[in-house]
Order: structure tokens, then sequence, then C-alpha cells
């Protein structure tokens, strides 16, 4: 009897299990998914609104007429950013208003109503928005208001009539390497703190590239190259506290426009051929680093480097011009440097790795990787040779090819890892208990002159499927 009540209720928990996957019911705790758009659902809101929290919702290629809401911790991945586009007909194309959300690998356009985005983060922490194109929104590309842990990297943001990425109340936001042009405003800070932009391209925009407005305190803008801005390449309006330093601000009307702006620190940046290198009103900053290291780079620097010494009084010179750059009484850098910085950061690229799911059971021979460099480089300098994935995993020396692949009128090298050895390396670093995470990958080099460059781009890896018995086990089902 004892025997036949534990065989019904296998029977029983069995049946229950089969129930439960059929009307597809998910237990609480079950392990994240990837659920396929068009294949299993024909749209994406679709997809979303049929996924748990933590499922990955992978979009193949087409166009997609949808007004997307993330309201639930999902990562939206596309084929191929360049042909797997969400357009928004007219109004925001993308909302994330949840916490964990990642999206990447899209085109994002067509929102062409005022207030409305390519993308809009609202109220969310812990968002990644990487590789992506945000294209042709009317007002601005990406927009985020109060949202904290932000990492923006390695988009595209062009034709934005407005602005390229817009913040409200935001703090703790990273962007790294992204590309914005052809917008009124390149990126827009209004009270937002502790914000980092580490190697962006910023360039023709109009207005201004990098505006940091209305008691935005406390970032950093690092290594970022700023040109040809109809009217301000940087513009603080009172905001302080703010770190510049190793940026390229180049042929804009005005490098740097201050107003009731001060204690913000500005040194080793490039100033070079902009109309006025800095204009200053009521504002008050320090524009060096002290002795030896050095302030900035102005192109207009009349003085000699004929001493040395804090005094600049030794015989000897040191890089540093003898006399200070004066730009007003209380702006003054005492340290001019009498070259142009070159920093010591490694140049930083755009970098796209194909497929970006990677699923580890799969089968072929490469991984493809997409390298940009910003203005100013050519990938045509680059040496092959010397390309590593995550210092580990060489290139191969073919095939290669050089072309615009991302239509952003930037020229991209095309080199390929060999799939096994990726899949290698990943699966020594992972948690394979885990079915899908994130890893970073990041591609280094030199160019023939041994200028280095580096650049990184965050892929999902689904890892192989579980045991069955696993699965069983799950459902109190203990196989003999």
């Amino acid at each position: 009897m004892l025997k036949r009540i534990v065989f019904r209720i296998m029977l029983t928990s069995l049946w229950i299990s089969m129930l439960n996957l059929t009307l597809n019911i998910q237990p609480a705790n079950a392990k994240p998914r990837t659920i396929m758009v068009p294949d299993q659902y024909l749209t994406i809101q679709a997809a979303i609104n049929a996924a748990n929290p933590g499922d990955t919702i992978h979009v193949g290629r087409g166009i997609y007429y949808e007004n997307v809401r993330v309201n639930k911790t999902v990562s939206l991945i596309g084929e191929n950013k360049l042909n797997t586009i969400i357009d928004g007909m007219g109004y925001t194309a993308v909302v994330v208003e949840a916490d964990k959300v990642y999206v990447s690998g899209f085109t994002i356009r067509g929102s062409k109503h005022p207030l409305t985005a390519g993308i809009i983060i609202w109220e969310s922490s812990n968002v990644t928005v990487a590789g992506n194109e945000i294209l042709d929104n009317w007002y601005v590309g990406i927009l985020s208001h109060a949202s904290h842990a932000i990492i923006v990297s390695n988009n595209v943001s062009a034709s934005g009539k407005i602005c390229g990425i817009a913040l409200y109340y935001c703090g703790n936001v990273t962007f790294i390497g992204n590309y914005i042009s052809g917008t009124e405003y390149g990126i827009h800070l209004e009270r937002s703190n502790n914000i980092t932009f580490i190697g962006n391209c910023m360039t023709r925009n109009y207005k201004c590239a990098i505006n940091i407005d209305w008691w935005s305190n406390g970032n950093f803008l690092v290594g970022n190259n700023i040109t040809d801005s109809h009217n301000y390449g940087v513009r603080l309006f009172h905001s302080s506290n703010n770190n510049l330093y190793g940026n390229n601000i180049k042929d804009n009307r005005f490098g740097i426009y201050l107003n009731s702006s001060s204690n913000n620190k500005i040194y080793h940046n490039n100033f070079i051929n902009n109309g006025q290198q800095v204009f200053s009103e009521d504002s008050i900053n320090n524009w060096d680093d002290e002795y030896p290291s050095g302030g900035n780079y102005w192109s207009d620097y009349n003085g000699t480097d004929l001493y040395s010494g804090p005094y600049q009084n030794i015989t000897g010179s040191d890089g540093i011009g003898d006399t200070p750059y004066v730009i007003d009484a209380n702006n003054i850098d005492h340290y001019p440097l009498m070259k142009p910085w070159t920093p010591t950061l490694i140049v930083s690229a755009t970098v796209d790795i194909y497929p970006q799911a990677l699923n580890l059971r799969s089968k072929g021979k490469w991984i493809t990787g997409y390298i940009e460099l910003p203005e100013g480089y050519d990938v045509n300098d680059i040496n092959v040779s010397t390309i590593f994935l995550n210092d580990t995993i060489p290139s191969e020396p073919k095939p290669i090819a050089i072309r615009n692949y991302d239509n952003d009128s930037i020229q991209d090298l095309m080199v390929k890892f060999d799939r096994a050895d990726v899949t290698r390396y990943v699966l020594n670093r992972v948690n394979t208990e885990e079915r899908f995470m994130t890893v970073t990958l990041t591609v280094t080099g030199e160019l023939y002159d041994g200028t280095p460059f580096q650049g990184s781009t965050i892929i999902r890896v689904i890892t192989p499927m579980p045991r069955f018995e696993r699965i069983l086990e799950k459902f109190g089902i203990f196989p003999i």
C-alpha cells in the first residue's frame, strides 16, 4: 500500500509538472528562459508580457513598429543592430521602468513628436543600454529621469533634433565609448551628479556637445573627443566640483563656456583651434594639476620653454611654458603644456562583438569583432597581429575587412576570433549552474606606431542546458 501511495504521489507530481509546462506556468523559483521573437511571439511587447523577471528576450531581424514598455527585469537583445529595428511610429520606441534591464543590439528610431525619445529610462536603476543605433528621433535619443546606476556604452546617437542624451535628476551614470553627432545638444545634464564620461566622441553638435546645467556636480569627463560644435564644446552653468581631464576639445566656437560655475578642476586637456578657448563669467576654477604634472595644452599659447621647476626659474626646458596662460584675472593655467597632452590612458575604441548572445552549445567557427577608433585615428593603421580578446585570445590574421559596417560614416575594422577558444575562455570563468549571464569582452591592440587602444562590450552568455535529472529533482522526482 505504501509503495502504491508513493507511486501515485510521483505520478501526480509529474502530471502537475507537465501541466505547468503546457500552460506555461512557471514556479516561483523557475530558472530564466530565452524567449524568441518572432518565433514564439510576434511582437516584442507580447514577449515582455509573457516573460518572468530574469528572462532574456531575443529579437530576430526585422522592423518592429512598436512602443515597447519594459516593466520587468529582462534582457532585451537584438540579433543585429543594423537590421533589428524598433520604430516608435512617431512616439517613444522603448520605455524602461524596471530595475536591472539590459537593452542591446537594436536600431531604435522614429520618435517624431515633442517630449518623446528613442529610449526613456524612468525612475529605474541598474539599467544598461549598450551597442545600439539611436537614430532619427526628433526630441532626444535617450532620456533618463530620476534613475541611478545606469551604463550607456558603445551606442551611436545621431540625427536627434534637440538632444542625443538627456539626464534629469540622475546619479551614478556612466557613458563609455558612445558616438553622438548631429544634435543641438549632444549630452545634457540637469540636476544630475556623479556622472562619468569616458572615451566618447562628440562631434558636429550644433549648440553644445556636453551641457552640464543647473546644479550638476561631481561629474567626470575623461578622454573624450569634443569637436566641431557650432557653439560650445563643454558648457557649465551653475555647476561645481566637476573634473575635466585628458579631453581633446577642438574646433568649437567656444572650447569651454563657464557661467556661475566654480571649483571645477580642468587639466591635461588639449584646447586646439577653438574660436575662443574658454569663456568664463562669475566663475573661478583650477586650470592645472600643479608642478610637474602641468596644466592644459593651448594651441594659441605663445610662451617659451627655457626654464623648469615649480617657479620656472631653473635653466633647462621641462615641457611646461615659462609663463602662465591667462584666461582672466581669476582663471590662470600656471603650467601650460608646450605640446598636446598624450594621455596615459590608451585610445578608447568602440567595439561590437557578434553574436551578442553567445550560446556555448552552438557550433561555429568564428566570433566576429568590429573595431572603430575615435576621430583622429584610422583603423587602417591598426596592427592586426597585436589584437587580443581579453588579453588571451589572438585575432586571426585572416579574414579581415575594413568598411563602414554600422553606417555612421566611420570606418570599422572587422576581425575574427576562434569561437572554440572564446567558448573555452568563457566556460572557465562563469558559473555553469546559471543559465544566463553577461560577460565583458575587451579587445586590445596597437597601431603601427605603437599607440595602444582598447574597447569593451557586454554580451549575454547562454550556458549548456542542465541535465534532465536536475529537472526531475526540481519537481521532487528522483530517478534511479
